[in-house]
Order: C-alpha cells, then structure tokens, then sequence
C-alpha cells in the first residue's frame, strides 16, 4: 500500500471513530435527557399529590366536596381575595351547606341576597347556582375590601351587617371570628400549599 493510500485510510479509521464518539455522545445526551424528563414528570405528579392531600385535609376539615375546596381555591386566586378567608367565611356563613337560607333570604354558600348581584354589576350570575353563589361572594368581598382601603376587619363587617357606621357587637364578633379561623387554616396549610404549586 502507498503511503498515500494508507494515510486516505487511517484518517478515514480516525473519522470513523469520531462518527461513533459523536453518536455515542449523542446517544448520552438523549438519555441525560430523558432521565430528566421523567425525573421532572415525576416532581410535578408528586407535588399535585401533596396538593391533592391537603386538599383533601381541607375538604374533611370543613365536611365538604374537594371539588368545591380546589373551585373556592382557582375563584379566590384569580381575584385576589384570600383563600383562607373565603373558606372561614363560608363555614361561618352557611357552614359549607349549598342549600342554606336564611330567615332574610339570604341564600347558599355565601349566603347572597339578590341586590348583591346587583351591587357588585353581574346579573348574569344565579344565586342559586353553587358556583355562581362562591363567585358572587368572592366578588363582594373582594369590592368591599377595595372599598375600605383593604381593612379586612371592616371588609367584614360590612359583608355581615351591611354597614360599618354601626360597628355592632356582632359584626365585629363575626369578623374576628372569621379571621382567627382564616388565621388558623392558613397556619397550618399555607405553606405547603404554595409549595406544591411552585
């Protein structure tokens, strides 16, 4: 062989083996990437477990639905009123009972008189509806709270009685007694419930 032909064939041995390093690089790569795909696949199916958890815990705290725990949880985040607070409220309202009226009228969930829907500009909404009712009460305390410059006390207060000129005794014994609950709620599961949606 010529040395010519014999230096054509030993650069063509050394692209050769830089052909299957470059695969066998290649091959590692996809693998590194799959194993983090899964690896991340595996983070989020646990962190949704853990959400589903304590949501669960929350549900059994209150005696309620999951489904109506995760709808009172999506409502509050996408209106910026405290999660926390809502279900406080609604356990001391109707205590978590879609059904409940009162001897005003006042009806389900959040315990919504009709001049809600209209005081807060959405006549579309139907009292009647568990939904709607969550969403009408969410709508109103998230009004009143830009109405009293977020003084949450008075937010309160007002949702209870409908004035806060008359700072009755009760409306204020309803309103501490929501937030010490809310207090207690966000205590014990804030944390880890942001955690798991992180």
């Amino acid at each position: 062989m010529s040395i010519t032909k014999l230096t054509i064939f030993f650069l063509f041995i050394i692209s050769l083996n830089k052909i299957e390093s470059s695969t066998i690089d290649i091959q590692q790569s996809i693998e590194k990437s799959i194993q983090m795909n899964r690896q991340i696949e595996r983070e989020k199916y646990l962190k949704q477990q853990k959400y589903n958890n304590i949501i669960n815990e929350i549900a059994s705290r209150y005696n309620t639905n999951v489904n109506v725990i995760k709808y009172i949880y999506d409502i509050t985040k996408q209106n910026g009123v405290d999660f926390y607070i809502m279900l406080a409220l609604i356990d001391k309202e109707s205590n978590f009972r879609s059904w409940a009226k009162s001897k005003s009228n006042a009806i389900g969930y959040c315990q919504i008189k009709n001049i809600v829907v209209r005081d807060i500009k959405r006549t579309d909404l139907d009292i009647y509806n568990p939904e709607d009712n969550i969403l009408i009460g969410t709508l109103f305390l998230k009004e009143l709270q830009t109405r009293y410059k977020f003084d949450i006390l008075n937010a309160l207060i007002f949702y209870n009685t409908g004035s806060i000129k008359s700072l009755r005794q009760s409306g204020y014994k309803y309103a501490t007694s929501i937030l010490r609950e809310s207090d207690f709620t966000r205590n014990k599961y804030s944390v880890t419930i942001e955690e798991t949606l992180n």
